[in-house]
Formats: C-alpha cells, structure tokens, sequence
C-alpha cells in the first residue's frame, strides 16, 4: 500500500490525497508500515478497549461515485484508555477527533430497541461534565452492554486515581 507522504493517508490509485489534496507522483508516494498512534504520553495511559461503529458488514467497504472515485463509508473509530475515550470519525474527506476525560464521565445509559436487541448492537450514551460535549452517543455499537461495563470500570478506576469524588443532592 501506498501513503501520503505528507498526512499519511492511504493513497493506493490515487491522483491527489483525499485527505490533504497532496499531488500524487509514483516516486514520490512512500510505502509506509502500519501507522502508529501515539496514546502514551507519560507511560501511564495504556489502551484497555478498542471498538468501532457496528455497520452491518459494510466495514471499510468503497462505494464507485459516477464510476471515478472510490468514496469509504463515514465510521467512528473509538478507543478507551486509563485516562480517556477517544472518538474518531474517518469520513471521506476528512477526519475529526474528541477526547472526553473519563474522571469528568457522570452517567452511562444503553439504549437498545427489540431489532436492535435481536443483533446485539445498540447506542452508548455518555453524560459528563465535559463544557465542548456534554452529552456524547456511541452508535450502532456491537455488545454495548459489554462496552458500557468496560468503559464503567475504567471511568471508576480514573476517578479513583485522580481522587474525585462527587455526592448528589437528595
């Protein structure tokens, strides 16, 4: 495979890089191994899950637009570490990233309807205190309820290491 020896972006057949607009040219274009991501900052936030939006098989599938382009299907990557959940949403054109800190995570709620009970997929709502998102919907999640009790634990664990603690009015 071929990358974007600017973004690094996959650029096997391509003219121009759909990521960046970098031009291609065959020497140019340097083959690069997996791409790595950098999560540990300071050798104490470790990866604990990683999961993605749940597409019904059509994963990483390509679609032909006007029988010229290949255009992927938009997905959200996401990864829980120690420290936080990180959403990632690889698009056509473009790619966004949100951090949400776990110790700032107030509540976690499944929602599943009888379809989406029958295939074992359902929506992650995640209520915090973060000021950018404060409520935020993992969709189409496959095994949510598994996920949830992941991310619950993790959240527990990151509010005990950074000693916050919260009490409700009743």
């Amino acid at each position: 495979m071929k990358f974007c020896p600017d973004c690094g972006n996959n650029i096997e057949g391509m003219k121009f890089c759909n990521e960046c607009g970098y031009k291609v040219n065959s020497d140019v274009a340097v083959k690069k191994q997996e791409p790595t991501q950098k999560v540990d900052t300071n050798n104490s936030e470790q990866e604990l899950l990683k999961f993605s939006t749940y597409m019904f098989g059509l994963e990483n599938q390509k679609a032909k637009v006007g029988g010229k382009f290949d255009l992927s299907i938009p997905q959200f990557n996401y990864t829980v570490t120690t420290e936080r959940l990180i959403i990632e949403k690889q698009g056509v054109v473009s790619k966004n990233r949100d951090d949400v800190e776990l110790y700032k995570i107030k509540d976690i709620n499944v929602k599943q309807g009888l379809k989406e009970k029958m295939m074992k997929v359902g929506d992650i709502e995640i209520i915090s205190i973060d000021k950018s998102d404060p409520v935020v919907t993992l969709k189409r999640i496959h095994n949510p309820l598994d996920v949830k009790e992941t991310l619950r634990s993790a959240v527990r664990e990151s509010k005990k290491d950074m000693k916050v603690s919260y009490r409700e009015d009743l």
